[in-house]
């Protein structure tokens, strides 16, 4: 009885850990464009006012099969996001009080076949009380999960570069979708 319990536990923590990923992990990046790739990964974060707050972490790779530094001009508030359903239905942001000043990345340095990941999460929004979680990506970009909801979401994304006399990348990236863990 007691070797059954242990393994039930087990079990238990090792599927509510969060994936932990790498570059070398091929999942959920979007297929290249003019070497590079992207993609998000969620976590459920610190709570606050008992709602847990999402983490969410942009991932960049420089695949391009040129060995030099790739120069991405990414400006973080340039990032469209959208949250859809299980049905590929859009859902709409969340209109909340909103105080925070945002920092700008400045030009990011690929070198050749590396990795750069880096959190994007905001903290300014009026966190409501005993929600599922809140999704905070900036003014534009808040949701909010109400308690008990435990259909399924999605967040996806996509950037776009304008080509320019300087030697940087240009394009536009689809980031492909990831689901959010509004439920646990």
């Amino acid at each position: 009885m007691n070797r059954t319990l242990t393994t039930i536990l087990a079990l238990l923590l090792l599927s509510t850990t969060p994936r932990v990923t790498s570059a070398d992990d091929d999942t959920g990046w979007s297929p290249s464009v003019n070497g590079l790739q992207a993609r998000l990964t969620l976590a459920r974060g610190q709570t606050l006012n008992d709602t847990p707050l999402i983490t969410t972490y942009l991932e960049l790779r420089n695949v391009a099969n040129v060995a030099n530094v790739m120069e991405v001009p990414l400006k973080l508030d340039t990032i469209q996001f959208e949250v859809v359903d299980d049905q590929d239905k859009l859902v709409a942001p969340t209109s909340l009080p909103y105080d925070e000043f945002s920092v700008e990345l400045g030009l990011l340095r690929l070198p050749h076949d590396s990795y750069l990941r880096f959190n994007i999460s905001h903290q300014g929004a009026g966190v409501p009380k005993n929600q599922s979680c809140l999704l905070d990506l900036g003014l534009f970009h808040i949701w909010v999960f109400g308690p008990g909801d435990k259909r399924s979401y999605y967040l996806r994304g996509r950037f776009s570069v304008e080509p320019s006399k300087n030697p940087t990348w240009s394009g536009t990236v689809q980031i492909p979708k990831v689901k959010i863990p509004n439920a646990e």
